[in-house]
């Protein structure tokens, strides 16, 4: 009764929404998950700054008045008439701060646009691996249900041939054992199945993705495309170590504007007003800052450091990525082999000995124990089968989480 249950709960659900494809979930991870929207969100403010890093080199001018008048007695000869000053500073950038701000900017951004492709290929493949697990749990559901369904009827069975004498009670408590065990496996894996729907829809933002398919993974883990091995020749491209050389090519730029701003503006400054005889002057000059004191080694240093920083994380990521690749083929790989094996020769066999066992059973040569020892066999084999599957599902996500492509 509870598999039936659980069977017309899972059609109601899918007949509300249908299973996405894979290129959908990843579409939508890179898309909608919030660490691919965190990301985005930091490429757009980078890209704003460039408002103003492309201002014109022009700063702000500046107006200096002043006006004094003689207090007193009056020398021979001088005059206590007003004497009024203004003075108006235009800064002029010549020494390339404003191109050095613009190279600055268009670095930061390209660095956060492959900080955001690295954001959005993590959030795909977390979203594929949460996508694997569901289809092996709604796959563990389906195998717990059936038997669930097979213990109801044995137990059935059981009750009956123990009130005319032909089983014991043992044997019939046996039978109510492996229907409550049963049982529970189908209420972990349908667990399984909401926790990974749960995360599926937390990384899409698809509101309703109902159940996978019960035969989806009835067959090896995705393979490897030639998508992923072309991006696998070329690992140095990977969004995740160009995001590095892209930091580094930063604050290389940023060395270069803290040299550059170590010079101020130039200030053409143009000077007017009236002496104490109301005779009007004009006058002009100029004024720069000049970098004797402070030559801004503290942001160049900074910078320099950072900039090595980079550089040390890059090679250092580098290597790891290539050697997290290569491993991870070969998982999928060996994966492939070894769910193929047990389809073919592993789970056959052990379906024909519970067929032997239950004959020689219904014969009355074997005991129960032996009957259900043999089916136990076969349901480990089944869930160790989808132990492969769901981990070639982890390492496929782990796969298009680096290379930044699905696999």
């Amino acid at each position: 009764m509870c598999a039936l249950l659980a069977s017309s709960a899972s059609s109601a659900r899918s007949a509300r929404a249908s299973w996405p494809t894979l290129d959908v979930v990843w579409r939508a991870s890179r898309e909608r998950a919030p660490e691919s929207v965190e990301a985005l969100s930091e490429t757009l403010r980078a890209r704003s700054e460039g408002v103003g890093a492309r201002t014109s080199s022009f700063d702000n001018p500046i107006l200096h008045f002043n006006a004094d008048h003689g207090v007193g007695a009056t020398p021979l000869g001088a005059s206590n008439g007003l004497v009024a000053t203004g003075l108006l500073g235009l800064p002029i950038e010549i020494a390339g701060q404003r191109s050095a701000r613009i190279r600055s900017v268009d670095a930061l951004v390209s660095w956060r646009e492959r900080q955001q492709a690295t954001a959005e290929g993590r959030a795909g493949g977390a979203a594929i691996g949460a996508y694997g697990r569901a289809v092996v749990a709604r796959a563990r559901v389906e195998q717990a249900s059936r038997a669930e369904e097979q213990a109801e009827d044995e137990l059935t069975w059981f009750e009956a041939r123990t009130q005319v004498g032909d089983a014991t009670a043992v044997d019939r408590s046996l039978a109510q054992t492996e229907l409550a065990r049963q049982a529970q496996f189908r209420a972990e894996a349908e667990i399984d199945l909401v926790e990974a729907q749960a995360d599926l829809r937390a990384l899409t933002g698809l509101p309703d993705i109902g159940d996978p398919p019960a035969d989806a993974a009835s067959g090896s883990p995705p393979g490897i495309g030639p998508a992923a091995r072309q991006a696998e020749q070329a690992l140095g491209a990977t969004p995740r170590v160009e995001a590095y050389e892209r930091e580094q090519a930063y604050w290389s730029r940023e060395v270069e504007r803290a040299r550059g701003l170590r010079w101020s503006p130039l200030e053409v400054m143009v000077t007017g007003g009236q002496d104490e005889f109301g005779q009007v002057r004009v006058g002009g000059g100029l004024g720069w800052s000049l970098p004797i004191v402070r030559r801004g080694e503290g942001e160049i240093a900074r910078a320099t450091a950072a900039m090595d920083r980079a550089r040390a994380d890059r090679e250092a990521v580098s290597r790891a990525i290539e050697a997290v690749v290569r491993g991870l083929d070969e998982q999928l790989a060996r994966t492939g082999v070894a769910v193929v094996d047990l389809d073919r020769t592993g789970i056959p066999a052990a379906e024909r000995l519970v067929q032997a066992t239950d004959a020689a059973f219904r014969a009355g040569k074997l005991e129960l124990v032996r009957v259900l020892n043999a089916r136990r066999d076969l349901a480990l084999m089944r869930g160790r089968r989808l132990d492969l599957v769901e981990g070639g599902w982890r390492a496929y996500g782990d796969l298009a989480a680096i290379l930044g492509v699905l696999p």
